[in-house]
């Protein structure tokens, strides 16, 4: 008997005997393990081959090891594919069916808050799980279709991104950043945009009751617009910082190997963590250092721009500013949040080079730059390595 087999009647033990035990064990990540469902949900749909991961849907998956089950999903996937089964058709994204299910959610969140004391459990009988990872409409929403067909895609890109996580076909020399369906999807998206703002406009009727028209931004015109309001608010900060005699750092923080589903250097350590958790994790990390550094009298003032590398894991970088007198302190605290070495990469600015808001506007947005005249213009983009 392989390994295999043992994996999979390990996975699949009888769910009876965990009964009797307390579970006192945690699911770390809520949305890892939805994911995880809809994944196996789907790949049992292929066929017999995948009786044992559907047979997983029924199972509690916090009683399992989260990386077990990924790698049990990737050496099933990669013997379908030698079989020439197309897998990626079960997770290619259909806006026609979550446009659908957004119909039928909204129709039932409305018939839900018309009922008896609608206030007591706000999740929609059948949809308890799916609800407990996406959340509910605002009670005062009056759009609750937009908001879940929001909400749905979203959702839907997730679970295409964690199924190539998985496989590992999203890194260096694969897709970047995001998987190909993800990719398509917003780049339709991102059309229908630009369709919507050629085709329309914003009237309003003067004192003189004359008709105002201004045509709508485009998608590219409105990045350009985000892009200068953030490098103005960022060159306001360094001139601040500067006449109050505080000293600016360049600072770059990064997770842990755990987070990164597909590194390009050294040893895979991922544990199944989504890009969710690392965002998670990244605000507990802060957090934790603000505490401690205002404890000690310490503030520090600054801007931050959140960035992926090539295999979807996040990182941060971050334009800080804080009085000498803390510098030392600064150094000690970040690296005690943040881990040491090169999860924690600190420059000062060399104002002898360039201002402070130069370190951090490549990252604002990586196709757009500010020419000599003050005009914003476009740039070759990069992705950063891991």
């Amino acid at each position: 008997m392989n390994n295999s087999t043992n994996t999979e009647k390990l996975l699949i033990r009888n769910d009876s005997v965990n009964q009797k035990k307390k579970r006192t064990k945690k699911n770390e990540s809520k949305l890892g393990n939805y994911l995880l469902r809809q994944i196996i949900s789907r790949l049992g749909r292929v066929g017999a081959t995948y009786v044992y991961l559907h047979q997983l849907w029924a199972c509690d998956l916090t009683e399992f090891n989260q990386i077990q089950v990924i790698r049990l999903i990737r050496s099933r996937t990669r013997l379908l594919q030698k079989q020439g089964v197309d897998v990626s058709t079960h997770f290619q994204i259909n806006e026609k069916t979550i446009i659908a299910q957004a119909i039928r959610l909204a129709g039932l969140w409305d018939d839900h808050l018309n009922s008896k004391d609608p206030l007591q459990n706000l999740l929609i009988p059948g949809y308890e799980d799916l609800m407990a990872v996406i959340g509910h409409p605002p009670l005062s929403s009056k759009r609750p279709r937009q908001w879940f067909f929001k909400v749905l895609l979203r959702l839907e890109r997730q679970t295409a991104d964690y199924m190539a996580h998985c496989l590992q076909e999203i890194g260096s020399k694969k897709s970047i950043i995001v998987s190909p369906e993800v990719f398509l999807s917003r780049e339709k998206q991102v059309e229908r945009q630009k369709t919507y703002a050629e085709n329309h406009q914003f009237v309003t009727i003067a004192e003189d009751e004359s008709v105002i028209a201004v045509p709508f931004l485009s998608p590219e015109d409105a990045e350009k617009k985000r892009f200068a309001k953030a490098y103005v608010r960022l060159k306001g900060l360094d001139e601040l910082c500067t006449s109050l005699d505080l000293h600016g750092f360049f600072v770059t923080l990064t997770l842990p190997p755990k987070f990164h589903p597909n590194p390009t250097k050294g040893q895979n350590s991922w544990d199944g963590s989504t890009p969710s958790d690392g965002r998670v994790q990244m605000q507990k990390n802060w957090a934790n250092f603000r505490r401690r550094f205002h404890e000690g009298g310490g503030k520090c003032l600054g801007a931050r721009v959140l960035e992926p590398h090539v295999d979807g894991c996040i990182h941060w970088h971050l334009l800080l500013y804080v009085s000498e007198i803390r510098i030392p302190e600064f150094y000690r605290k970040l690296a005690d949040a943040f881990g040491a070495g090169v999860a924690t990469d600190i420059r000062p600015i060399d104002r002898s080079r360039s201002t402070g808001s130069s370190y951090l506007i490549k990252y604002l947005n990586p196709g757009l730059s500010i020419s000599g005249d003050g005009q914003v213009k476009e740039v070759q983009s990069h992705v950063e390595k891991r």
